[in-house]
């Protein structure tokens, strides 16, 4: 599953190269967040600022990762070391003082060090974002956006019952605890999990969010465990498997 984040990314590279201009493709870019749950586990991976978040007992468990640079904990941390690691900066809690997420799919100037990033870097000096002699002397070695994800797994237990899968304009005025419980009185309604999901959009803009919706909601025990008002035991997903994702704008 990571390698296919590499070889989709790629795929989406050469696509952006032979069908739009530079302009165009520096315009580009997702995040993505995909959840599998499979033989009684959830594998979770994420590549931006987009969230899945499991309810466990009517409370959130998140499974996610969020790559941005700004604010503080570990992960801020960690992706601020590994950019100056490759050469480049953070600023205005920012990479490079331009890109909100610090992992994405597309920002080719980002990742082509050859061609993409030398003219990335001579559209900064142009625009007044920075100097010649600053450019001069940087020495990015690595690309500062990267598309690996960040991994989870988690085993079910009876108490896990709705996961939700959403871009950032959600979680921008949704707390995850309310995502959640929004989720589970809306099953419990006997709403499908498509109709749920169009309940928190609507939710969100009517707490007037600034950014694009996305939400996928990925129901684990069934409406016949809705119906009966309360949790049963969670979906193995047998051979195949439960999946929801989304790709989303950053």
């Amino acid at each position: 599953m990571e390698a296919a984040f590499q070889t989709i990314d790629g795929e989406l590279q050469e696509y952006l190269r032979k069908k739009f201009d530079e302009i165009t493709r520096r315009e580009a870019g997702s995040t993505a967040t995909i959840v599998l749950v499979k033989e009684g586990e959830v594998i979770c991976l994420n590549v931006g600022d987009s969230r899945a978040v499991m309810s466990r007992g009517g409370l959130p468990k998140e499974l996610s990762t969020e790559h941005r640079v700004w604010g503080k904990g570990p992960t801020v941390t960690r992706e601020t070391k590994r950019i100056k690691d490759s050469g480049a900066w953070v600023f205005d809690g920012r990479v490079c003082g331009t890109v909100a997420v610090s992992r994405a799919f597309g920002d080719w100037e980002w990742k082509d060090l050859k061609t993409g990033l030398p003219d990335a870097l001579k559209e900064g000096v142009e625009m007044g974002r920075w100097d010649q002699a600053f450019v001069d002397k940087l020495n990015i070695n690595a690309s500062p956006v990267i598309v690996s994800p960040d991994i989870s797994r988690v085993v079910l237990t009876e108490k896990d019952d709705v996961v939700v899968v959403a871009s950032d304009g959600l979680w921008d005025v949704i707390t995850s605890a309310q995502a959640v419980q929004f989720a589970r009185l809306f099953l419990s309604q006997g709403m499908a999990p498509s109709e749920v999901a169009g309940k928190l959009i609507e939710r969100s803009l009517d707490r007037e969010t600034q950014d694009n919706v996305s939400v996928v909601v990925v129901d684990l025990v069934g409406a016949e465990a809705w119906e009966k008002g309360g949790v049963a035991k969670p979906k193995s997903g047998g051979g195949g498997g439960l999946f929801g994702g989304l790709f989303g704008k950053k």
